[in-house]
Formats: C-alpha cells, structure tokens, sequence
C-alpha cells in the first residue's frame, strides 16, 4: 500500500525541487547583474566642459571633485559662466 502513493509524491517532489533549481538559478543571475551594476556604478567618472575650462568627477553617490581651468576667467565672463551653469538665462536673475 506504501507504493501506491509514493510514484505520485515521488513525482511532484522531483518537480518541485526542479523548479526552486530554476528559481535559485535566476536569483543567482540578477544577484550577480547587479553586483556588477553596483560596481560601475560606484565607479569614478569624470566630464569636461565643452570649452575644457570644468572638469566634473564623482560617482552615483555625488559630485567629489570640481576642477576649473587656471586661464578660465581670462577666456569666458562672469556672465558667460552663469548663462552655462543657471537653468533660466543670467539675464532673468539679474532681477532677483
């Protein structure tokens, strides 16, 4: 009588176990995606200005470092710099 019931049990255990394999697989494959994603992103990167008088480095926590060029103030105006920097045009703050 213990046999009739076991094929079936035997079954849907092999079944079951088979699919928290597959569960357990694809957990591994996105855990070691984003692994890898946190890493680049914890990755320093770095950006110049168009004219190459700012470069920006950081990572996705921030910015850490802002280098202006030595000669930037002598090639762009105060107002030059704002109009870049500001997101309205300098002339609508000249009123603020």
């Amino acid at each position: 009588m213990n046999d009739d019931w076991s094929a079936p049990t035997r079954a849907s255990n092999d079944a079951l176990r088979a699919q928290i394999d597959a569960m357990l697989d694809t957990f591994n494959a996105e855990k070691s995606a984003l692994l890898d994603a946190q890493s680049q992103a914890a990755a320093l990167a770095s950006v110049w200005s168009e004219d190459g008088l700012v470069r920006a480095s950081g990572t996705i926590v921030g910015v850490s470092e802002v280098h202006i060029a030595a000669d930037a103030f002598k090639r762009a105006t105060p107002e030059s710099w704002a109009a870049r920097s500001l997101p309205y045009p300098y002339s609508k703050w000249s009123d603020v």
